[in-house]
């Protein structure tokens, strides 16, 4: 049996991975943790296998990301939303539609699988133009709080758009 995604060792996985730490230290929220402080949650989680804990119990990092950054990132970093209100897909083709959406939430760093999860927690749309539509119909999903604003009549489109969900306890 050849050696599975928790243990591959091949060079490029191993630069995927890293490049993907490092564009994701940099949107680290500011004065919740020093440089060091980040980068010791994540080597301590390159260490690990945490396929079966739960996602309270794993050390995360709070993040606020543009949507260049998640442009940006592979397929190493998967993107959701707590109760699968919004998936991966979903989540990249309203940065690639709008990227001036800026998402905030929580950045789970890889595991020895090399897989990053960003849980979001707030969706933040802004746009004088208006928000195309099918941003708006994408975003079309259940929310703990929701507010969209900017509509002087039903033909306009909303020109701000916040969404927020609640996160896991830790």
């Amino acid at each position: 049996m050849g050696p599975g995604p928790a243990t591959w060792g091949d060079s490029m996985g191993t630069a995927a991975r890293m490049e993907a730490a490092t564009l994701l230290k940099q949107y680290v929220e500011h004065g919740r943790r020093t440089k060091d402080e980040v980068q010791q949650v994540v080597n301590h989680m390159r260490a690990q296998v945490r396929n079966d804990v739960p996602l309270k119990s794993r050390p995360w990092l709070s993040v606020s990301l543009p949507g260049s950054m998640i442009n940006a990132c592979d397929q190493n970093v998967v993107f959701g939303v707590m109760r699968r209100v919004l998936n991966d897909e979903t989540i990249r083709e309203i940065a690639k539609i709008h990227p001036e959406v800026w998402i905030d939430g929580r950045w789970y760093p890889s595991d020895s699988s090399g897989v990053h999860l960003v849980l979001v927690g707030r969706i933040t749309i802004q746009n004088a133009d208006g928000i195309d539509p099918r941003v708006i119909k994408l975003l079309d999903v259940d929310a703990d709080e929701a507010t969209i604003a900017g509509q002087r009549s039903d033909d306009d489109a909303p020109k701000f758009v916040r969404m927020s969900w609640r996160m896991p306890r830790s």
